[in-house]
């Protein structure tokens, strides 16, 4: 598979070789994967619901450990959990927390033993909340938001982690097209601020405008489609299917 970005050490990678995903020698979900995600990518898993797209993206984090194959990758300053933030589908909060405490728990893999906040931390939790532009918000007790605001604060949470990567299952899902439109510009502002996006999605209708690097999963097989290469069958039917004109 070709890459634009070279294979270096200040381009930090995540790669799957020989892949295969499920959850037991009988149950494999997808086979024989092999893609790469770099920092600066903005790459989205699309496919039909069922097709194993959670799966995939829960074992690149090493919360299902893969049937066989591997996932590598180059990141060598920190651990490489601490370089992954991770939004999943369903994210519940409890309890009476602002959005500034919230946010903060992103920061908890690197704080000591009893979660205290240092000025590193602080302005990591400053600079997440400005760069995804929720200063208003910051006071408000997160159990008030909307659907939109509370899905900001998540990428912001996950933000003041300072990942290497952000990888996110079905972000935009339950929310209204304008905040669906929303929420993909700040994933591609962040991706252009040196952090490697992986988002997944069955809504095409949400991304369509900005799709590059695409990973397409359908009948255990992914297809992986960067910028410039020829669409192939299987993914231009989807794009049919959707109503989606895309050459």
């Amino acid at each position: 598979m070709n890459h634009s970005v070279p294979n270096t050490f200040t381009n930090r990678f995540i790669r799957c070789k020989e892949l295969s995903v499920g959850y037991s020698k009988n149950q494999q979900i997808i086979t024989n994967v092999e893609c790469e995600l770099y920092q600066n990518d903005f790459i989205v898993l699309l496919g039909r619901n069922g097709q194993g797209k959670s799966s995939l993206l829960k074992t690149l984090l090493s919360i299902i450990p893969p049937l066989q194959g591997k996932v590598e990758h180059n990141i060598a300053t920190i651990p490489f959990q601490k370089s992954i933030a991770y939004v999943p589908s369903n994210l519940d909060v409890y309890g009476f927390v602002s959005v500034e405490e919230y946010i903060g728990f992103g920061r908890y893999q690197h704080t000591n033993f009893f979660g205290t906040l240092q000025q590193e931390d602080i302005r990591a939790i400053d600079s997440a909340i400005s760069t995804i532009g929720i200063e208003h918000l910051r006071t408000r007790q997160f159990s008030t938001l909307s659907d939109g605001e509370k899905q900001k604060c998540h990428i912001a949470r996950a933000i003041a982690q300072e990942p290497t990567f952000l990888i996110l299952d079905e972000p935009t899902s339950h929310l209204d097209p304008p905040t669906k439109r929303n929420i993909i510009t700040l994933l591609q502002t962040i991706a252009n601020n040196n952090i490697g996006v992986l988002l997944s999605t069955h809504d095409i209708h949400s991304v369509q405008d900005v799709i590059k690097s695409i990973w397409f999963v359908e009948n255990k097989t992914l297809v992986v489609t960067n910028e410039g290469e020829e669409i192939p069958l299987q993914l231009q039917s989807f794009f049919n299917e959707s109503g989606i004109k895309k050459a």
